[in-house]
């Protein structure tokens, strides 16, 4: 199994809370790109869309063709915000994989030989505990 496939079952496994965030960030917190996200990963992954995100795409569009709205952008929100939200994603952990990643493959690597060494150094919660461990060791 390659490394991307273990990813995408582990998402897929977890894709009850990862959809369940994308609710509260979209209903509770006013997060309009968040419907963009539960549908983006849900097409990724092969899973079915939660009711609530069916239906506020749905009103979403019939908005959009009875002309209520000007642009997608009201829906989902402009893409990068006033800048704050890239800044906040290139700082988080998934881009620095992505980045991590993206590195390794411009040398040359496979993308899951690259996906593999990303997983297995840096950001394995599993190898870093050994490290701190063995550094705290007399």
């Amino acid at each position: 199994m390659t490394p991307a496939e273990i990813l995408t079952r582990l998402l897929r496994t977890r894709s009850a809370s990862i959809l369940a965030r994308y609710r509260r960030s979209f209903e509770g917190d006013g997060d309009k790109s968040a419907l963009l996200g539960a549908v983006y990963f849900c097409a990724k992954y092969r899973l079915p869309l939660p009711e609530w995100a069916g239906e506020a795409f749905e009103a979403a569009r019939d908005r959009a063709r009875s002309g209520e709205i000007d642009s997608w952008d009201d829906v989902f929100g402009k893409p990068w915000g006033d800048g704050r939200r890239k800044a906040r994603w290139m700082k988080s952990r998934s881009a620095q994989i992505w980045f991590d990643v993206k590195v390794l493959r411009r040398r040359g690597m496979s993308i899951e030989a690259a996906f593999a060494k990303v997983a297995a150094t840096k950001h394995d919660r599993t190898d870093r505990a050994a490290v701190l461990l063995r550094r705290r060791s007399p």
